[in-house]
């Protein structure tokens, strides 16, 4: 098995090296305080897309149980579907 090959021969001095060398700078942020603050959480987001995702698959899978009792065409029910997701996500 190969290891990963060091250029510092001296593990003293490789243990004694920091880990991070990040230079900062202390300048203050510029901040609107006239800018409305939004506060989301990504999550939130992610479980309202899946709701609505459920909510226009159950509503469609509705629609297609009325279209086999009625026996109408695809085109028709096709059409009412585009409609109601049309409608419902405001497009």
């Amino acid at each position: 098995m190969e290891g990963i090959e060091s250029h510092i021969t001296d593990d003293k001095i490789e243990n004694e090296m920091p880990l991070y060398d990040i230079k900062t700078k202390h300048e203050p942020l510029s901040i609107d305080l006239h800018e409305p603050k939004i506060d989301f959480n990504p999550m939130t987001i992610i479980l309202a897309n899946d709701t609505i995702l459920k909510t226009l698959n159950q509503d469609i899978e509705t629609i297609l149980e009325v279209k086999n009792s009625f026996h109408s065409t695809n085109e028709l029910y096709f059409t009412i579907i585009i409609i109601y997701i049309t409608l419902t996500l405001d497009i």
